[in-house]
């Protein structure tokens, strides 16, 4: 077996001899010719890249729902990557035939071909409009995908018309500078993707350099560049920038290499606020921002250049800042506390020097008393801009562990398919919010805190908004002693104040007014829910859409949603619960 350096000196010899067969008018080898396959990329390149698509990755979303969908829905598909760096994703929707006269068609159109003559025009004139078939055609998934196969059945012919079609690409199909034509930016780097699959796969073909390069040409174009400084950070230009190091260490072009670090670093620090979150309006995608910014910054420390370690550095500060913010958006049991898209997965938390966190640019507010006592109360106030990228529509909303439960929760996600229960989930009904009723919504007014205090073991907030068109001010007082919240809202107009109760609450009474519910968590715990008005619970309805949880992606469990229907003027609302240990209050009430 030949060492890894005798194989780049066996490489970069073959792109010589290759280069000479090509001036001298000679056909260039087969790829019955060629080396053993090349090694695997690095397991940082592969944990770097598996966390990159993973930010956008939507559960059951597949090739074929994506070309439905439109075209972002291409980026949530599952891709994962074999040894060879090949994308694993399945786009060929019919294949026959062996070799050089495999005839395939991919998702989204009945157009087929045979890999070995693949029609040039097709490239410019393409037999579908679909975005995301253009997309896997001109980006090469499908040659991916048929790169181990071909190898597994020892099928040479076939693997020879994918190096051949694959090296043509740029030929018959120029790079104008512009996004047409598949040298737009996701495209292009899908097909740095399958070239550098091919490449490896092939043993380090030579017909194959000069597609590479076209396409990493493409990818430092900054007008195409989907990062900093033209656009704000997008996992994009991070596959982008995977795409080109993985070039780079296959070609031993450490110039390249370092203009993708240089671009990392730029675009890491705009992920982050100045306080450590992200711009996603959501906890999960927060935590896959910071993972895969974690495994970018272990993959670029890999690399001798002090330009590479120098950028895994910076990059991993913020990382730091990033995880520290993290730890404040956990509940008192260590887990992530659920806002905007997305599961809250498992996070090692840290505890941090106070127990107050504020971030106006991510429109966060948390606080907890204790980072060891696991019956502390926690609160997650959301306020701030309009929703964008993952979040909802869940400003003004305060969520609430206290006693070692959550109490006053966010729904959670069901799916990110249009529908009822995502309906629910995205809008001010699914949330702990006030909707002023015949008046619309204007989702682009702004939520400010315009107070907070802290005595002892309260803490106290206030937000003014207009969302509805008119003014409202809502006041949370979260009281740790007392294991007591009491909201009060003031707005000229009828509303409906909702309060969305997690699933571990059973409804006991209702007192004779209406106006206080008593529930039991089955655990020895009580939960009193008080109102200036009748209040209405509601659970598992579909008609309309009320009273539901999302534990997980898909799945809905019936939980108590509090309803109140308040006049124009000050109304209010308390939530008080009873430990295991207190004395409990009379449940009267029918």
């Amino acid at each position: 077996m030949l060492s890894t350096t005798n194989r780049t000196v066996r490489r970069c010899a073959a792109v010589t001899i290759a280069s000479a067969i090509a001036i001298a008018g000679l056909a260039p080898s087969s790829f019955a010719d060629r080396n053993d396959p090349l090694p695997s990329p690095k397991k940082a390149m592969s944990a770097a890249r598996s966390s990159v698509d993973k930010l956008d990755e939507v559960p059951g979303m597949t090739p074929a729902k994506a070309v439905r969908l439109g075209l972002e829905a291409a980026d949530q598909t599952a891709t994962a990557y074999d040894t060879a760096g090949c994308a694993k994703l399945k786009v060929i929707s019919s294949k026959s035939g062996t070799g050089a006269s495999t005839r395939i068609s991919i998702v989204g159109s009945t157009a087929s071909w045979t890999v070995g003559a693949v029609p040039p025009s097709w490239y410019s004139s393409p037999p579908s409009t679909a975005p995301v078939w253009n997309l896997y055609f001109r980006g090469f998934y499908w040659a991916s995908e048929l790169a181990p196969v071909f190898l597994a059945a020892g099928d040479t012919a076939g693997m020879e018309a994918l190096i051949v079609s694959a090296s043509k690409f740029h030929v018959v199909n120029p790079d104008k500078g512009t996004s047409v034509n598949g040298w737009d930016e996701g495209t292009n780097l899908r097909r740095e993707e399958a070239l550098n699959c091919l490449y490896r796969a092939s043993g380090g073909d030579a017909r194959l350099v000069p597609a590479i390069q076209a396409a990493a040409k493409a990818n430092m174009d900054m007008n195409r560049y989907y990062g900093l400084p033209n656009h704000q950070p997008h996992n994009h230009g991070a596959m982008a920038n995977l795409a080109l190091i993985d070039s780079a260490d296959l070609l031993n072009r450490s110039d390249w290499r370092i203009y993708a670090a240089k671009r990392l670093v730029r675009d890491s620090g705009g992920v982050w606020t100045s306080a450590g979150l992200t711009f996603e309006q959501s906890a999960a995608y927060h935590h896959f921002n910071m993972a895969m910014w974690s495994d970018i910054g272990d993959l670029l420390a890999t690399y001798p250049e002090t330009e590479m370690r120098t950028a895994a550095g910076q990059i991993k500060a913020y990382v730091a800042k990033a995880r520290g913010a993290l730890s404040h958006l956990t509940t008192p049991d260590g887990k992530l506390v659920g806002f905007g898209d997305g599961v809250p997965t498992a996070f090692q938390r840290t505890a941090q020097a106070s127990g107050t966190f504020r971030d106006d640019q991510a429109g966060v507010l948390t606080g907890r008393w204790s980072w060891t006592d696991p019956n502390t109360s926690f609160y997650l106030l959301r306020y701030g801009g309009p929703r964008r990228l993952h979040g909802h529509e869940e400003r003004t909303s305060l969520v609430w562990n206290t006693e070692g439960v959550p109490v006053l929760i966010d729904p959670g996600t069901f799916s990110y398919d249009p529908g009822i229960y995502t309906t629910f989930s995205k809008t001010p009904i699914g949330h702990n919010s006030q909707i002023v009723r015949n008046r619309a919504f204007v989702p682009g007014n702004g939520v400010f805190v315009s107070s907070r205090s802290s005595s002892g073991s309260v803490h106290g907030m206030v937000t003014s908004d207009s969302q509805y068109g008119v003014a409202h001010t809502r006041s949370w007082r979260v009281d740790n002693a007392n294991r007591m919240v009491t909201l009060s809202d003031t707005v000229a107009g009828v509303a409906t104040t909702t309060a969305h109760l997690d699933s571990r609450w059973v409804l006991m009474s209702t007192s004779p007014d209406g106006k206080k519910l008593t529930y039991t968590d089955g655990a020895g715990r009580l939960l009193v829910v008080s109102g200036s008005f009748p209040l209405k619970a509601v659970k598992g309805s579909t008609n309309p859409v009320l009273g539901w949880q999302f534990p997980k992606m898909g799945q809905r469990s019936h939980a108590s949603q509090v309803l109140m229907y308040p006049t124009a003027g000050t109304s209010g609302m308390t939530f008080k619960v009873y430990g295991q240990r207190d004395k409990k209050p009379s449940a009267g009430g029918r």
